[in-house]
């Protein structure tokens, strides 16, 4: 069903509701017409609300031989050096559905999906529910944690963050809690652990478009982002202060915590990277403002704060006045020892055109992982490379341990035409 079409049929289907009543066209002004089309999509918006499946054993239409697209999430490793990853399949679209796998050889091969999140029944709806956004995240106690979105069609303006645990992501058969949704919005960044111990969550209220802008709060102009935030270990998610992030779809926010206790939101904008700050653990936020010497497209980069304390920007290649997402061009790491007032080295991890959507984790040992997608819709691949700090200084793959451009997974499946990436 073309969404263009999709407020006049349900539109349509709510009139004939109204059986026995003889009506005249002169009873439907487009007033009446436009609250009957808001209240039969509000209804149906409400179907993302019924928790989305867990596939704990997934089959192989979610391999890499029928897939047909691969947009990447992220990665996560376990305490006993599992490393997971995640990304979308079907689309970035409102086919998207979620898909987890993992390697026990340190990410030289991968082992078929271990589990999808999959919330479409096109037998009992009336058009797609998609599960287009998550990450993986071990909290310090060493579980895993998927957070993943749900919306009906691609965007229903209110999405939606849920979660599910892993408490034993090393073992042959891994079991996840229960899946429960804990906030609005979405989830791309992995939160962080305060000096305080309090769990911080990134997430982002994207700005919506065509049938549903001015539902739930949201408009078709600007996006929010937020902190969501935990003291308990999890067990229980409170929202705190944000931002509204003008002409921006995705904002995609993370966060880092300086030495004074600052909590640093940076945030991707139609004019490249934003960032503000807050002084009171993320209850209120300054302006947002552009960092100076950290130029990127409007595209999802990474901000990090290492086990060293140093932190790693990893960014296109695009060139400096490039803030047009089409403009993704390969990936590079940056390395700051003096919380990203000035960055050295320059690792470059791919220089290929439509590289896209980095994420970073961090080993014991120290090593750094970031995967990426590459060509979504058509090469449809997933990176990892595997290098140090050192390797960023240097400008080169040189640690015995490091790796670059292993291929995670490779979607076999009929492709879709690139097209514009969001």
């Amino acid at each position: 069903m073309k969404d263009t079409k999709l407020a006049t049929r349900i539109a349509a289907a709510g009139i004939c509701l109204l059986a026995g009543i003889a009506v005249r066209a002169d009873d439907w002004p487009e007033s009446k017409v436009r609250a009957l089309e808001r209240r039969a999509l509000e209804a149906v918006a409400d179907l993302a609300l019924v928790p989305p499946p867990l596939n704990t054993n997934p089959g192989p239409e979610y391999g890499s031989a029928k897939e047909r697209w691969a947009m990447n999430n992220g990665a996560a490793l376990t305490p006993k050096g599992r490393l997971w990853a995640s990304w979308i399949g079907g689309g970035d679209s409102p086919d998207a559905y979620t898909v987890c796998a993992f390697s026990d050889d340190n990410g030289e091969t991968w082992n078929p999906p271990a589990l999808v999140v999959d919330g479409h029944d096109p037998t009992h709806l009336p058009f797609p529910r998609s599960n287009i956004i998550a990450n993986l995240w071990t909290d310090p106690a060493g579980k895993l944690h998927l957070f993943v979105s749900q919306s009906m069609w691609h965007n229903d303006g209110r999405m939606g963050v849920w979660e599910t645990v892993c408490a034993n992501p090393d073992d042959a058969k891994p079991a996840w809690s229960p899946i429960r949704r804990i906030c609005d919005g979405a989830v791309l960044n992995k939160p962080i652990v305060l000096k305080n111990g309090t769990w911080l969550l990134p997430v982002e209220a994207p700005g919506t478009w065509k049938q549903w802008v001015g539902m739930f709060g949201t408009n078709g102009k600007d996006a929010g982002a937020f902190a969501l935030a935990s003291t308990d270990g999890g067990k229980t998610w409170a929202r705190r202060g944000g931002v509204t992030v003008p002409r921006s779809t995705w904002p995609e926010p993370h966060f880092l915590e300086l030495k004074d206790g600052t909590i640093r939101m940076y945030m991707r904008s139609h004019k490249g990277l934003r960032m503000a700050e807050s002084h009171d653990e993320g209850r209120t936020w300054g302006e947002v403002t552009k960092p100076a010497g950290m130029d990127q497209p409007s595209a999802r980069c990474q901000v990090r704060a290492l086990a060293s304390g140093n932190w790693i920007f990893v960014k296109h290649l695009s060139p400096p006045d490039s803030f047009n997402e089409n403009k993704r061009i390969g990936l590079i790491a940056y390395l700051s020892h003096d919380e990203g007032k000035t960055w050295e080295g320059g690792l470059v991890l791919d220089d290929r055109w439509w590289d896209s959507y980095p994420d970073v984790e961090q080993g014991p040992d120290g090593t750094i992982y970031v995967t990426h997608d590459f060509e979504r819709g058509r090469e449809a691949e997933i990176y990892l490379h595997k290098f140090t700090e050192a390797d960023i200084l240097a400008k080169k793959f040189q640690s015995p341990q490091s790796r670059q451009g292993i291929i995670v997974m490779k979607a076999m499946g009929t492709k879709h035409n690139q097209g514009k990436q969001n």
